[in-house]
């Protein structure tokens, strides 16, 4: 991103802000991991360039996926949020075992949304599980 190393983590709380602004610094990175738990706390997380959200790739539930956690999110970060896109999301182990809905041409549905607030939204991620 402009000639820095863009970072980006599934969680990182445990770094504090004080490891991701050694990161930050050592290697001159843009930071943009997804920290749960960071609702309502954005503000005080200044060290990082840009938060995405993990769980926004994918319907919360047997529903279509919506905007409405892009909106959300916007309405908190503004120009720090970055959003996810994935074409499914699955765990196969003795503890836990799920797949989040991914039907319904969920992969190109949600592009066609992100597409549609394509002027809002400063980066997309693909991710995968």
């Amino acid at each position: 991103v402009n000639g820095r190393v863009m970072v980006s983590s599934f969680e990182g709380k445990c770094l504090k802000q004080v490891g991701w602004q050694k990161i930050k610094s050592e290697v001159g990175a843009y930071l943009m991991p997804f920290i749960s738990g960071l609702e309502g706390q954005f503000w005080q997380w200044g060290v990082l360039d840009t938060w995405f959200c993990w769980g926004c790739a994918w319907p919360s539930g047997n529903i279509d996926k919506t905007m409405a956690d892009d909106h959300y999110y916007i309405s908190q970060l503004g120009s720090r949020y970055g959003t996810t896109v994935s074409p499914w999301l699955f765990t196969h182990y003795d503890y836990k075992n799920f797949l989040h809905k991914s039907d319904d041409w969920l992969y190109l549905t949600r592009w066609n949304q992100l597409m549609a607030m394509r002027d809002q939204l400063t980066f997309v991620e693909v991710i995968s599980w």
